[in-house]
């Protein structure tokens, strides 16, 4: 009974504070972005009122993405419109999600190291200022939220003999896979590195297939759908070369590569009215200190999991396939001819991030007083390593990130200066090649920096 009044309130507190900031509008004070509110809201309504009257159509122009944001936006608006506005209805399904995954990440810190880690954990998750800002994500929280079920559940059946896990696995990651496709190689890889008959593997992928068939059921009445939804893809940056390799083929600027790469690495959640992202910046901190000083000793059995989680959360975005700028002409809605390069890449992308993020946070804040008694197997040294690297240099470059997002949005500034390096205007080609020399040295510190730190870690 205390278990489930402690769990209530932790829920119930961190829905409190986005209904704070969102519903009642004090995020207005912070100038902070919220996308897309109307055109996700007005289309799930349009979904649920189109599909009980049998049409089918509306599902023509919402193919780029899986339908279980728009069904749960779509509902909680239509259900709750007569009490408050449609728009603030709708904003309650994300942060519902976003309360149920602080939940989650609390329960997990708990099961790896108890209460304490747990709390710690859920603190960092629910009052993170990027976390409250982007609980508005209509297909990001959902998926962040059954992304990280789905962590706590591998968690709890990886060495069960139980059919009902495995089946359980399997719908959950369905229903990650029908908020975003983005979470498909994230989910993916925790199945590859965690699951180790194949015949369970199996039985995850079956199921989880069965389950985005089901959500997704409209898009598949036709061929045709089936169709303009893989070109939809293809165009909207879904499925595709990655933008980290060929971004700057894309647009026709190979010395931009310095840039894109630190971007995707660590600084694409960076931009105007974008909230600090404090997590990285601490873990940051914490990683440097255990790393530095006589204290650095990492627990052989929890930490490379965390790491792996943090990872695999990462990889997805490193290697999206979306170009971070595109020409005008082929922004979606855009029916103009131009060459001027507009944002294609959105800083809510990094929300998946926030679980993992927080609970490797709350292991290295905590190890002082916590027992860990979650026993995970050792895992293959080079793939941790790399794993490591990945990490520690997404960490590093976060207090770039947090300046560019509480002091100036210098990052796309630089992107601007960068490519006006073949300008004969001596002033303008000095700026931009002095930006150039600015994004080499950071990436080349970075690479140093997250090299020499990790050759320190000691294993206990």
């Amino acid at each position: 009974m205390k278990k489930v009044l402690v769990v209530s309130l932790l829920f119930i507190v961190s829905f409190l504070i986005r209904v704070f900031f969102w519903i009642f509008g004090f995020s207005s004070h912070l100038n902070w972005v919220i996308y897309d509110v109307g055109s996700y809201i007005d289309s799930g309504r349009e979904l649920i009122t189109s599909l009980i009257k049998g049409n089918d159509q509306v599902i023509k122009s919402m193919l780029f993405h899986p339908l279980l944001g728009f069904y749960a936006t779509g509902l909680f608006s239509i259900s709750l419109g007569g009490l408050i506005d449609k728009y603030s209805a709708g904003l309650l399904s994300p942060i519902l999600f976003s309360s149920l995954m602080c939940l989650f990440v609390f329960l997990i810190g708990e099961r790896i190291g108890g209460f304490k880690m747990g709390f710690i954990a859920w603190l960092l998750a629910s009052f993170d200022p990027y976390s409250i800002q982007f609980s508005t994500t209509f297909l990001d929280m959902p998926a962040t939220f059954f992304s990280t079920l789905f962590m706590y559940l591998l968690m709890k059946y990886i060495s069960s003999t139980s059919l009902k896990g495995f089946v359980l696995l399997g719908i959950v990651a369905g229903l990650a896979f029908s908020s975003k496709h983005i979470v498909i190689p994230l989910i993916g890889l925790l199945i590859l590195l965690h699951v180790k008959k194949i015949k369970n593997c199996l039985i995850i992928v079956l199921v989880a297939i069965l389950s985005y068939l089901f959500v997704n059921f409209p898009k598949f009445l036709s061929l045709e759908n089936v169709k303009l939804m893989i070109h939809a893809n293809v165009k909207g940056g879904g499925i595709g070369i990655p933008a980290i390799i060929y971004g700057p083929i894309e647009i026709g600027k190979l010395y931009t590569y310095p840039w894109y790469i630190l971007t995707y690495l660590g600084l694409g959640y960076t931009g105007i009215g974008v909230a600090p992202y404090l997590l990285p910046v601490i873990g940051f901190i914490l990683l440097s200190y255990q790393r530095l000083s006589k204290k650095n000793i990492i627990n052989s059995e929890i930490y490379p999991m965390l790491i792996e989680w943090c990872a695999v959360s990462l990889l997805p975005l490193i290697f999206l396939p979306r170009n971070y700028w595109i020409p005008l002409s082929k922004f979606p809605g855009m029916n103009v001819e131009s060459d001027v390069l507009v944002k294609f890449f959105f800083p809510y992308y990094y929300t998946i991030t926030m679980p993992s993020i927080a609970i490797l946070v709350a292991y290295l804040m905590g190890k002082a007083y916590v027992d860990y008694s979650y026993k995970v197997g050792r895992k293959n040294i080079l793939a941790q390593r790399i794993f490591e690297f990945i990490v520690t240099i997404f960490l590093m470059l976060s207090p770039f990130a947090l300046a560019a997002n509480i002091i100036y949005p210098f990052w796309d500034f630089i992107f601007t200066l960068v490519i006006n390096i073949g300008k004969q205007l001596p002033s303008i080609k000095r700026m931009a090649v002095d930006s150039l020399i600015i994004c080499l040295t950071i990436l080349i510190t970075s690479i140093q920096f997250t090299l020499y730190i990790n050759k320190r870690r000691k294993i206990r």
